[in-house]
């Protein structure tokens, strides 16, 4: 199991480093990675411990991406503070927090899932596309400087 930056796909990549600044700057959210990239054997074992419930988790390699050949299309983050509490406080709001940063940015979060809600984790969605390199990014002025 990975923590690594590095091992997320390209296009989620800039979506990850912008949640992780703004829990820091305006939303008290001193997040850590969990988990990014896993190998075959890593799922397997994360099934058989109840903690994973999909073998065609997106935090295997998405060797068919052809920005990415082979990293994650997933994120586990969590809120520091809710780390030493049991099961990790699932009804906090904090995790309100990171989902509404995650959404902000076109992500799939898995708290809102309805059979297996999973707080920490975020994902690129099914219908993803890059936004066009012509549009502002979120969050910022859409008037271009002369």
């Amino acid at each position: 199991m990975s923590r690594a930056l590095v091992d997320l796909c390209p296009l989620l990549l800039p979506q990850v480093c912008r949640i992780i600044a703004a829990g820091q700057q305006g939303h008290a959210l001193d997040l850590r990675i969990i988990d990014t990239l896993r190998s075959p054997l890593e799922q397997e074992d994360n099934l058989a411990r109840g903690v994973s419930w999909t073998k065609n988790s997106l935090h295997l390699p998405q060797k068919e991406c052809p920005e990415c050949k082979g990293l994650s299309h997933a994120v586990d983050l969590a809120p520091r503070e809710l780390l030493s509490h049991k099961l990790w406080a699932p009804r906090s709001q904090l995790w309100e927090r990171l989902g509404d940063l995650g959404e902000r940015e076109g992500l799939e979060w898995g708290g809102n899932w309805p059979n297996h809600p999973d707080p920490a984790h975020l994902q690129l969605p099914p219908w993803y596309s890059p936004p066009d390199a012509t549009e502002a990014p979120p969050g910022s002025s859409s008037n271009p400087v002369a």
